[in-house]
């Protein structure tokens, strides 16, 4: 999961990052899960700007919250 400053939409810059393939070492996938591919395999995420969250999900880690603060 990366974030991107994106005030200059011609020139993104990349803010912040969290691995999402975090601890996969200690996981298992099913069968099922494991044809998908290799991890990290995070493939979707929304970003809420009333509550400013992103929420981001990965097929093998789960669901990660990210709380959006300006400096």
């Amino acid at each position: 999961m990366v974030i991107y400053d994106i005030t200059d939409p011609k020139n993104p810059n990349p803010v912040d990052r969290y691995p999402t393939d975090d601890e996969i070492d200690s996981l298992t996938p099913n069968d099922t899960v494991a044809q998908l591919g290799e991890p990290p395999m995070a493939w979707t995420a929304r970003y809420d700007a009333e509550r400013e969250l992103v929420v981001a999900s990965d097929t093998f880690t789960g669901l990660y919250t990210f709380k959006l603060v300006t400096r």
